[in-house]
């Protein structure tokens, strides 16, 4: 091979390299920006109000608490809604136990006669689709 011939060979092959780093380059910063993308999908819940104090009553004494679950980037799948933390002599109900975000659902919390009082932490929890959400209520009863 005369002279003519390598030098567009090595031409050719070094912008080939040149090309190919710069291609993984890009492609690995396409993949740890999507990757956490991916970490933030999900779900985040919001309560209204997020503590309130129920008297200890003769019959039963409630509440209603506005759960707010809204989609994090692009989070269309399924959540389900739950209560943890209860003491003994209080229930907890949704108005929609579930669905796709974004949602309302009302909580509905319920003293009866045989709650103790005090301070109680109740976490309200979506979870479903992969996501994971809580937030705390802070619940007293006198």
């Amino acid at each position: 091979m005369d002279r003519r011939g390598i030098e567009p060979l090595a031409m050719k092959l070094l912008a080939g390299i040149i090309l190919l780093a710069a291609g993984l380059g890009f492609g690995i910063t396409l993949y740890k920006r999507a990757g956490k993308a991916m970490e933030r999908l999900g779900v985040q819940l919001s309560l209204e109000p997020s503590s309130w104090t129920l008297r200890r009553p003769d019959n039963e004494n409630s509440l209603t608490v506005l759960v707010r679950v809204e989609p994090l980037l692009d989070f269309h799948e399924t959540v389900t809604l739950s209560v943890e933390g209860k003491p003994a002599g209080v229930s907890a109900s949704f108005s929609m136990p579930s669905g796709t975000p974004p949602f309302y659902s009302n909580l509905s919390l319920t003293v009866t006669t045989q709650a103790a009082p005090g301070n109680y932490v109740l976490t309200v929890k979506a979870e479903g689709g992969g996501a994971l959400a809580t937030q705390p209520f802070q619940l007293t009863i006198t």
